[in-house]
């Protein structure tokens, strides 16, 4: 199995993909935006407003999610070096080489800090807010245990 290659392209629904799994993984954000509308709608019922409290909550939560969906598109606008950004990833015994038109990067196994993984895309984080996506149907099935199974080589 071993070498093997992988190429992904940075396109915007991918980072778009990408940014949200890092962002829920965040715990503060997460009980943020699961606080302020409980907040909003005890602070309604106390007043003898539940309906408007549902409405203001769901309110609440909608533009969040556009605000945070546009600060991320933003982000990915104002850095042309990423997008659609083609890296090629070879897979050694014991490191990967992320080759990209900006340069070589050899990272080994120890340096990867986790896995995520969603319906669509497998991540393999460095840090804890930069990683490199993967398109799981550009995958084969034995690519995909492999990248899982990096979680366990630190």
């Amino acid at each position: 199995m071993l070498p093997f290659t992988i190429k992904s392209t940075m396109t915007r629904d991918l980072y778009l993909r990408f940014s949200w799994k890092i962002f829920r993984q965040h715990k503060f954000a997460m009980a943020y935006l699961i606080i302020m509308p409980i907040l909003i709608l005890i602070y309604c019922v106390a007043n003898g407003l539940p309906i408007y409290g549902i409405f203001l909550a769901s309110l609440f939560l909608v533009a969040m999610y556009y605000l945070i969906n546009m600060k991320m598109n933003r982000t990915y606008n104002k850095n042309p070096l990423m997008q659609n950004l083609e890296s090629t990833f070879t897979f050694e015994e014991d490191h990967v080489i992320v080759t990209t038109k900006r340069g070589t990067l050899t990272l080994n196994y120890e340096d990867i800090t986790d896995i995520y993984e969603t319906k669509y895309d497998i991540f393999m984080m460095t840090g804890k807010n930069f990683g490199n996506p993967f398109v799981k149907k550009d995958l084969t099935e034995e690519e995909i245990q492999f990248i899982r199974s990096l979680k366990h080589k630190k």
